[in-house]
């Protein structure tokens, strides 16, 4: 390409005919013209694959906001208030976040947070249908959803899902999805730095503008056929522009990154040259043919050496720079080629910074999930080591406690029967005693033998009606309300899923206890029912008795600690303290409220 340029100049300057000054003078600007144009696509392409990354960037950082509140803190296995405090916490840190919501495993709403409106447990809907819910639910993955417009405000958002896997049961136990306002992308694309007749915006698959810098192209509801490829043509606004488009793909939707910039500014530059290199042929075919051959090396040479830098350039090597030889035209074009290879250079190093921070905020999070996963392990060492000592403690007490107690409640019934007339009342008051302590220990045995024996009994669930087993076990406590007037009322309650054996212990405990602390009350009344709070079932045991001091709520469950006097109400502590083991081995809860002389109610959930 040199010797041509050089040899069609030097025959053209040689000769005295115009056509070769015509066409030295036309050929390098339509070459220069050309080349521009193709720079001035590839510049816009760079802009376009900028904004792309910023937006893959923005978008993808909100889908990991949601996992780190999914993964790093086991969303699923929160309590309902400390799941909320959490996405409000995630809501006040991620100002993208219109909406949060948590769904349960049938997809229906179980907390909603929101920065435009109050929600109330009214608001909560069934999304069991909804792609937001089946996507996430039946193949495990992210779901975004294609840009739809909010019917009251006309705002557009994006919806973003990520599913709540239970790693131990493989299988999806939610979904947690935020409604993300896409005006946070326009403020994102209007604020890059652009020059002037530049012009940036997103587009779907539809055609339709879903970011742009100014908000009321998009609540327009804006349309734009999209070229087939790269280069100049009629832009958003109708006037030709020098276009390049990048797409990127989330989950299963696709966007359009469109770069503009006006044609008459892209290529300003080629046709102020243009004109330049033709006065000056001009000016040269007038002064002489040997003044034209030190131009032909005042245009030529610069040109050929921007054009190697041009190439190292394109060949990834940006540590180039043209050589600016002259201040003039050329100097400028130079020039700013250079500034353009030192922006792109910066851009380059930006990016690369950004994905060397992304990557070591990764291997933070894989070293995080690491230890977290080691401490489990270790966790799980040491629930089974005091398991295993709880077993051994309580065959050591089944089997060496209970033979020296019977030896010495043998012994002492056979000093008080064989040696009565020997012992004075004192000595017998004492054997007595001797007697009823030893059995009170024979009790609490039992009673620490059962409590270990509820946390190894295998659960065995089916579908059963608790008001049918809260009934059998009323009977089979006949001795303690034969002689008593009891009122004894049965709810009907939802079938649930659950163990039979053990919700019979559940309800066996709980009535003989409302029995024991009714005994002061002429009339017992006693009620088993269940009622609706926040879409989730709640079962209840209700008497009359004695009741507690709420202060002391927190000890109710805890084994061997007791509210009353033992010379008033017998027992060792213990039956609370195994239908709480019971009712957590199930996955429910149970808590009580009680006011001194009124009563007290258990109440206790199900998660079947």
């Amino acid at each position: 390409m040199r010797k041509s340029i050089r040899y069609r100049l030097t025959i053209a300057f040689i000769g005295l005919a115009i056509g070769p000054l015509a066409l030295v003078g036309v050929f390098p600007a339509w070459q220069g013209f050309a080349s521009l144009r193709q720079e001035a696509v590839r510049l816009q392409q760079e802009v376009a694959r900028r904004i792309s990354v910023e937006v893959s960037s923005f978008v993808n950082s909100l889908a990991n906001d949601l996992r780190v509140a999914v993964d790093i803190y086991d969303l699923r296995v929160l309590t309902p208030r400390e799941q909320g405090d959490l996405l409000g916490a995630l809501q006040a840190h991620q100002k993208a976040f219109a909406e949060l919501t948590l769904l349960d495993s049938d997809g229906r709403e179980r907390i909603r947070l929101s920065r435009l409106k109050t929600i109330t447990t009214d608001d909560l809907c069934d999304r069991s249908k909804r792609g937001e819910f089946l996507i996430p639910q039946k193949e495990g993955r992210t779901y975004y959803s294609p840009v739809w417009l909010d019917a009251a405000t006309g705002e557009p958002f994006m919806t973003i899902a990520v599913p709540l896997k239970d790693l131990q049961k493989g299988q999806v136990d939610g979904v947690l999805m935020a409604d993300v306002l896409v005006k946070r992308i326009w403020d994102l694309v209007a604020g890059l730095t652009t020059g002037p007749g530049d012009d940036m915006y997103i587009v779907d698959t539809q055609g339709r503008v879903i970011a742009h810098r100014n908000p009321s192209v998009v609540l327009r509801d804006t349309y734009f056929e999209l070229p087939e490829k790269d280069g100049f043509h009629s832009g958003l606004n109708g006037t030709s522009v020098v276009m390049a488009m990048d797409r990127i793909r989330l989950g299963d939707q696709v966007f359009v990154i469109v770069a503009e910039r006006e044609a008459d500014q892209a290529l300003g530059l080629a046709i102020r040259t243009a004109w330049i290199i033709i006065s000056v042929l001009i000016v040269v075919l007038v002064i002489a043919s040997g003044v034209g051959i030190l131009t032909v090396r005042r245009i030529v040479h610069p040109i050929q050496a921007l054009a190697k830098v041009a190439r190292a350039i394109q060949a990834g090597e940006l540590s180039k720079e043209a050589h600016v030889e002259s201040d003039d035209e050329i100097g400028e074009l130079a020039t700013a080629f250079n500034s353009m290879t030192r922006q792109l250079r910066q851009s380059l190093e930006t990016l690369q910074a950004e994905v060397a921070e992304r990557k070591r905020v990764e291997e933070a999070l894989q070293k995080a999930h690491d230890e977290l996963e080691i401490r489990v392990e270790e966790r799980t060492a040491e629930l089974q080591a005091i398991n295993r000592e709880l077993e051994a403690f309580s065959y050591s007490v089944s089997h060496d406690l209970r033979t020296p107690l019977r030896g010495i409640d043998g012994f002492s019934q056979i000093l008080l029967e064989d040696y009565m007339d020997a012992l004075d009342e004192k000595a017998k008051h004492y054997l007595k005693r001797v007697r009823a302590g030893v059995q009170n220990m024979g009790r609490l045995i039992d009673d620490l033998l059962n409590l270990s024996r509820i946390g190894r009994q295998p659960i065995e669930k089916k579908t059963i009606n608790l008001e049918i087993i809260a009934g059998d076990a009323y009977e089979s406590l006949d001795d303690e309300w034969k002689d008593r007037k009891v009122n004894l009322t049965l709810h009907q309650c939802p079938s649930v899923l659950t163990d039979p054996l053990l919700m019979q212990i559940v309800f066996v405990n709980l009535l003989s206890n409302a029995l024991k602390f009714t005994r002061c009350h002429e009339t017992a009344e006693i009620e088993v029912g269940s009622e609706t709070k926040d879409e989730q079932t709640v079962f209840h045991v209700k008497d009359n008795g004695a009741g507690f001091d709420m202060k002391y709520a927190d000890k109710v469950f805890t084994p061997f600690q007791r509210l009353h006097r033992a010379e008033e109400y017998e027992g060792a502590g213990v039956g609370l303290a195994i239908v709480q083991r019971i009712i957590h081995r199930q996955g429910g809860r149970i808590w009580a409220e009680s006011e001194v002389d009124v009563g007290t109610t258990f109440w206790f959930t199900m998660t079947g």
